[in-house]
């Protein structure tokens, strides 16, 4: 596994196209005539059989699945001569599972919550003093921040008053839910919507949120054709269904902002 020079020159191979091999395939055309086309495709049963196989899908895998280190990062800390979309191929042709869209491994939380700590303690990012003012006299209804999830007990982030109205309905109401829990791909976009609600484990519906600004509606559009399940929008006046006072709710929210970005003295 410490032979990187032999994994990386494997890797160099496959992205010079040492291993192409070219075949002929055989369909019929439309008119019903037989036609013969030439293939020219990674010939991975020659891979699979260079000695330097077992090492290469040995590593790969310790250090994507095991470090859960990402593709791009793999590339750039062990300086691969290999492109992202080969590199790609190279985990189909050695049977290494790749992640799901969006998913966040347990090294990336570790990473982000060094990451907080460090802005904590240096009081930058959120916690630089220019932030915390604008936050403090800002009254609008776009202020970010972490909320505790009844449902799944865990804290999420939510982007905006009318999330946070939303989520309190949830819980109130008992549904089991999650924001921004998965990606799609909408006419080459990626979309990543607000609420995901679930009923024993299972999808039910998807709910963007959204306030004076309405520019992904075409999104939630190309999902609703996609999807099996309803992709819904809730705007600024049908938020007002999911609460008894809004402006109260807004500044509620604000209020609980204001108390997590108090700094210590």
């Amino acid at each position: 596994m410490e032979n990187i020079e032999s994994v990386k020159s494997l890797l160099e191979e496959i992205q010079k196209r040492v291993f192409l091999t070219t075949s002929t395939l055989v369909r019929v055309d439309k008119n019903g005539k037989t036609v013969r086309v030439g293939c020219v495709a990674h010939d991975e049963k020659k891979i699979k059989e260079d000695p330097r196989y077992k090492t290469t899908k040995d590593w790969l895998y310790y250090k994507y699945i095991k470090e859960e280190y990402s593709r791009n990062y793999l590339i750039k800390e062990y300086n691969l001569k290999v492109s992202l979309s080969v590199f790609k191929k190279i985990f189909e042709i050695f049977e290494i599972p790749a992640r799901c869209l969006g998913t966040v491994t347990n090294r990336t939380k570790s990473l982000r919550s060094e990451k907080s700590k460090k802005e904590y303690e240096k009081k930058t990012g959120w916690w630089d003093k220019k932030v915390f003012r604008v936050n403090k006299e800002y009254s609008g209804r776009g202020i970010q921040g972490y909320y505790f999830n009844k449902s799944l007990q865990k804290f999420v982030w939510l982007r905006s008053s009318y999330e946070y109205i939303y989520a309190k309905w949830l819980d109130n109401n008992n549904w089991e839910w999650d924001v921004e829990f998965k990606r799609y791909e909408v006419k080459d976009k990626i979309y990543r919507p607000d609420f995901f609600i679930f009923n024993n484990g299972v999808l039910k519906k998807i709910v963007e949120i959204k306030g004076y600004w309405n520019n992904t509606s075409w999104k939630v559009e190309e999902l609703n054709k996609i999807l099996k399940i309803d992709v819904a929008i809730i705007n600024k006046e049908e938020i007002k269904n999911y609460t008894i006072n809004v402006r109260k709710d807004i500044k509620e929210w604000k209020e609980i902002r204001l108390k997590k970005l108090e700094l210590k003295k």
